[in-house]
């Protein structure tokens, strides 16, 4: 692997320690994983709001309209509080240090998640337009995915209620676990999704409140976005691929926009894949590793896959 050295070495040094059970000691245990990329074009209003991403200003004008609509609100209020004016303090100071150079650095950080958001649909990001994703999350769930029991990942628990829009005009049952779910909920809601009696077939989670989260009457996990470092997929996939699932395979099912965060986020993936396979051997097969041929297609392949953990974020 470009970049890392003795990795022969390095593998030798802490195999004595390394107390998982390897892949193959648990191959015939697991669900096996069929992965699939939907590849898109994104809209033009999503290309347009794209282009303003990447350069920084989608990040200028969104801190420059929250300091204007705070303003407007402060003006028209007799007597705004104390807190309505520490806010206006922080959305000034914030704007101010959009026009420094430090201000650029940070639109820039801020840029990739603007990314995602917009390949995600513009009105993630409360602006106008209908987004290629969002197109064809509809016609998955009228079509392919109807029949399915399904996980719907993405990292922003913002934009769910977009997509549980389109599931409520479907008619379509469904739950979800995010970081604001009180314990009673997540629990709630994952028995009603295991519950085989129910009619409820999919369910929405984001990183919060999902770890250890055993889901294993799902055979689908659709990644609305893909998760950014190589652990959190693997912790993702491991909310169906269990011992004890119905299934003999799980789908994998990653939305891609071209020339979009969605490539880039694959890619980096690849590159740690490759990385951990080269320190612990071939332990994710299966996983990011794309099929040409329609969903669903149970003999396209035959692989196991136990996702190791680690390595940080694509940015």
């Amino acid at each position: 692997t470009v970049g890392y050295k003795n990795l022969e070495k390095f593998r030798e040094t802490i195999d004595p320690y390394f107390l998982s059970r390897r892949t193959r000691e648990v191959a015939d245990e697991l669900p096996k994983l069929i992965s699939k990329k939907v590849t898109l074009d994104m809209t033009k209003p999503q290309e347009k709001l794209y282009k303003q991403a990447l350069s920084g200003e989608l990040y200028k004008r969104i801190v420059q309209d929250k300091l204007f609509q705070h303003q407007q609100y402060m003006n028209s209020t007799a007597e705004p509080s104390e807190k309505d004016y520490k806010l206006l303090a922080s959305l000034e100071a914030k704007y101010d240090e959009s026009l420094t150079k430090e201000g650029l650095q940070k639109s820039k950080l801020a840029a990739l998640s603007f990314c995602q958001l917009v390949s995600n649909g513009p009105a993630w990001l409360n602006e106008e337009g209908e987004g290629s994703k969002e197109l064809e999350f509809r016609r998955l769930f009228e079509q392919d995915l109807s029949e399915e029991k399904v996980i719907v990942f993405t990292r922003f628990k913002g934009g769910i209620k977009h997509l549980e829009a389109i599931l409520d005009d479907l008619e379509r049952p469904h739950v979800k676990i995010t970081g604001d779910c009180t314990q009673e909920e997540r629990n709630n809601a994952r028995i009603s999704f295991q519950d085989e009696k129910k009619d409820i077939n999919t369910i929405f989670i984001t990183y919060a409140g999902s770890a250890a989260l055993n889901l294993q009457t799902a055979n689908v996990i659709l990644f609305y976005d893909t998760p950014w470092s190589y652990g959190d997929l693997y912790q993702t996939i491991g909310r169906a691929q269990r011992i004890g699932s119905l299934y003999e395979h799980i789908h994998l099912i990653h939305m891609v926009n071209r020339n979009s965060i969605d490539e880039h986020v694959l890619k980096i993936l690849e590159t740690k894949k490759t990385l951990i396979n080269d320190v612990m051997g071939d332990i994710a097969e299966g996983a990011i590793e794309f099929k040409d041929d329609v969903l669903f297609h149970e003999e396209e392949s035959n692989v196991d896959a136990l996702f190791a953990s680690v390595f940080g974020k694509a940015a």
